[in-house]
């Protein structure tokens, strides 16, 4: 199996013959990781970064290593680096489940519009954050953020939402003369819907962002509770090799690790609050010794806010009295 020559955006790595996975580069317009799966005689994609520019070199590399035509992309989910890269695929049915179609249709433009008002000025801050800060670490990583924000900007003037045009609840079966592949659901849980494909014979999965690799999960947008109950399913899948959402690519330990991590992220925020801490000491705390080496650790914060928040509201709901039933 061979690949041509990389994108600026991601590394292509094949799996089994016909399928690859898309490893996003930091620093560039891609951002998340996607896929390529040869069904035989059809083209199927699974997600398309956050950048069309990205996305354009992402049709180009299936257009070469396939040769047929891409029939199909499918949106994991709702975030701007899993769909943002839909109209590089003009010819090709958009799938995904019902409730992230929906997301799409209000959340996506919306989101284009606060980068549009807010992304030069963030830019312009790193730049100066940057130009401010002698330590070597620290400029490296405002280096890669900057070059991402450009990417994000140089994509605004011509970016196009493209909607799926085909919605499932929980199973759409795409098959072809090489392979089956399974579009699933098991609810949400980093999401309010989250959707994976599966490739029975060869043990593939293409996780999306319920599983990641050594990177911090964000947990703001999703349901910390029905998350671990999705990843016990998943884990029962015979699987091999495994894309994340993020991440390099992995096996099915890396399904451990995500659920260990929401365990233990929301054992600690429990915790703190018993301690009489509030959501915004929560987002103080310091970074599990377990997790310090773990990508996007400015995740980690954002997640102590949302579970503070989460289960301050759950003990609300289970300490409120019963209602008094009318007479």
């Amino acid at each position: 199996m061979t690949a041509p020559a990389d994108s600026r955006h991601f590394t292509l790595q094949p799996i089994a013959e016909g399928v690859y996975a898309a490893i996003a580069r930091d620093g560039a317009g891609a951002m998340s990781n996607a896929g390529i799966v040869d069904l035989g005689d059809r083209t199927l994609v699974f997600d398309t970064f956050m950048t069309p520019q990205a996305a354009e070199d992402l049709c180009a590399a299936a257009e070469a290593l396939i040769g047929h035509p891409i029939a199909y992309v499918v949106n994991s989910h709702w975030h701007d680096d899993h769909v943002r890269g839909n109209q590089a695929f003009p010819n090709a049915e958009i799938a995904a489940t019902d409730r992230t179609s929906l997301l799409m249709a209000t959340k996506t433009p919306e989101s284009a519009e606060r980068y549009r008002e807010r992304a030069p000025g963030h830019v312009a801050g790193l730049r100066e954050q940057y130009a401010a800060t002698s330590d070597e670490r620290e400029r490296a990583r405002l280096a890669l953020e900057i070059s991402e924000g450009e990417e994000i900007l140089a994509s605004l003037p011509t970016l196009e939402l493209r909607l799926p045009t085909h919605t499932f609840h929980d199973r759409l079966t795409f098959r072809g003369p090489a392979r089956e592949a399974q579009l699933l659901s098991y609810g949400g849980g980093h999401t309010e819907s989250d959707a994976f494909v599966y490739l029975p014979a060869e043990r593939i999965l293409f996780a999306g962002d319920l599983v990641v690799h050594r990177t911090h999960p964000w947990m703001g947008h999703g349901n910390p509770d029905e998350w671990p109950r999705i990843l016990d399913r998943l884990e029962a899948l015979d699987i091999g090799p495994l894309v994340p959402g993020h991440g390099p690519l992995a096996g099915r330990d890396a399904i451990g690790a995500v659920r260990a991590y929401l365990g233990d992220v929301q054992k600690l925020a429990a915790g703190l609050l018993l301690a009489g801490n509030g959501p915004d000491d929560l987002a103080q705390a310091p970074l599990p010794d377990a997790y310090a080496a773990w990508d996007a650790p400015e995740v980690f914060a954002g997640n102590m806010h949302f579970l503070g928040e989460h289960l301050a509201a759950q003990a609300n709901v289970q300490s409120s009295p019963p209602s008094t039933p009318m007479p």
